[in-house]
């Protein structure tokens, strides 16, 4: 069995990598949260499981008989993402997988206002206890990564 995390960028298709892109293509089964299972282009799949919970990732990927395995997430893998924690537990498992990392939304902000990112202060207020006061006092931008109850406001 093939396994591979693919980040999906803003969430979109089209802000996938060339190499996500070719997984995606390839896979006989992808494991998404809803949002981004609806974003993938018709030559994906229709084999398609929404769910992003690791208990129930694990309980597939333990049953499937499907050989090439693609797991979406939004952003990049390597960002305050639920790929690491999934990365987590198949290592500890001895399953093996492939990690293809997507464009992170400080890169796609850093990108939209046209300002280099490598000074700013990153903070995850996603899923996460968080300062705000204390991120903001630091003396240099900062970048909230919010999510679910906690908006930007």
């Amino acid at each position: 069995m093939k396994i591979t995390l693919v980040g999906m960028g803003g969430g979109t298709f089209d802000s996938v990598t060339m190499q996500g892109a070719e997984v995606l293509h390839e896979a006989t089964l992808i494991i998404g949260a809803k949002r981004l299972l609806e974003n993938l282009p018709d030559f994906c799949t229709q084999n398609r499981i929404a769910m992003y919970k690791i208990g129930e990732i694990l309980s597939v990927l333990e049953t499937t008989k499907e050989q090439n395995i693609v797991l979406v997430y939004s952003g990049d893998t390597g960002f305050y993402s639920g790929a690491s924690a999934l990365c987590r537990v198949l290592d500890e498992r001895h399953i093996g997988y492939t990690v293809i990392p997507g464009v992170s939304s400080v890169q796609l902000l850093s990108a939209a206002i046209h300002e280099p990112w490598q000074n700013w202060n990153l903070v995850s207020a996603h899923g996460c206890a968080c300062d705000p006061v204390a991120a903001c006092s630091m003396g240099k931008p900062t970048f909230f990564l919010t999510g679910g109850e906690v908006t930007p406001a």
